[in-house]
């Protein structure tokens, strides 16, 4: 199936809504029928022709594959409902990147703002730069965050990374602001850097294991032993761990698995492991 490439031309610094640019909704047009359709810049119905200049090559992949050259930072929601196919940002990307997509894949090879994977249910997201709050979230009001799929950040992310996350798993290879895991209620969030802190606030289920040091710890928490390994997705994740079981607060049974050698600070706790 072809490969349609997608370079940004728009004069104008307003929001672009990027909801039509996923395999799904342009698997069977050709060029001009995708010029044709119509989305949102700023307040303003234009033709996707106002906005890019799109060209067709070909492509061993049996699926559509979607590359954007260049930075779309402006282009929100990209990915929206994608279920097959593949999308590739030769740049960093608006915020909304991938919500409600079910199956396919997005590469990103510079930074994503806000909300990637909102309510994901399955696929795969990664993102060679940083992301910015709530990834892998639910909507406000909500109470279900990602259902599934697996989202991978090479950088930093920002705050609340997961909250009211069900399922799938999330993996931060820098750091992370506060509140992560926030309302797990299932899945798993990794994070390979340091944290700002209050991770799994009122976490009923699920898990976040922390490679890095984190400033505080909830007292809602409490400490049943020290692993030596923690798993994510099947793999083997080398500690030693301090295990924590909680949000008690919450009648939770989610677990938090926090490095020793990097939190020292935590060595106190060991007095009261059962």
């Amino acid at each position: 199936m072809a490969l349609k490439k997608f370079k940004l031309i728009a004069n104008s610094n307003a929001p672009i809504d990027g909801d039509i640019f996923s395999p799904n909704n342009l698997a069977g047009k050709n060029i001009p029928e995708i010029l044709n359709l119509e989305t949102w810049l700023g307040k303003k119905r234009v033709k996707v022709s106002e906005i890019f200049e799109v060209t067709d090559e070909s492509n061993e992949s049996e699926e559509l594959t979607l590359v954007f050259d260049g930075n779309i930072t402006q282009v929100t929601r990209v990915g929206k409902n994608m279920s097959e196919g593949k999308i590739i940002v030769k740049g960093s990307v608006g915020a909304f990147l991938g919500i409600e997509m079910s199956g396919g894949s997005i590469d990103v090879d510079g930074d994503a703002d806000t909300f990637v994977g909102m309510s994901m249910k399955g696929g795969t997201i990664q993102i060679k730069g940083n992301a910015g709050d709530a990834i892998g979230s639910g909507y406000w009001g909500s109470r279900t965050g990602m259902l599934g799929g697996l989202i991978i950040v090479q950088g930093n992310a920002g705050d609340e990374i997961g909250r009211w996350m069900k399922a799938g798993t999330i993996r931060i290879c820098g750091n992370t602001g506060i509140l992560a895991g926030s309302r797990l209620q299932g899945g798993s969030i990794l994070i390979q850097g340091n944290s700002e802190g209050k991770l799994g606030a009122s976490m009923v289920g699920g898990k976040v294991v922390l490679l890095g040091k984190t400033s505080s710890t909830f007292p809602s928490f409490y400490i049943s032993e020290i692993k030596s390994k923690a798993k994510v997705d099947g793999e083997k994740i080398s500690g030693p761990f301090y295990s924590f079981l909680g949000d008690i607060v919450e009648n939770g049974a989610g677990k938090l698995f926090i490095s020793v050698e990097n939190n020292p600070d935590l060595k106190y706790r060991e007095d009261f492991i059962p």
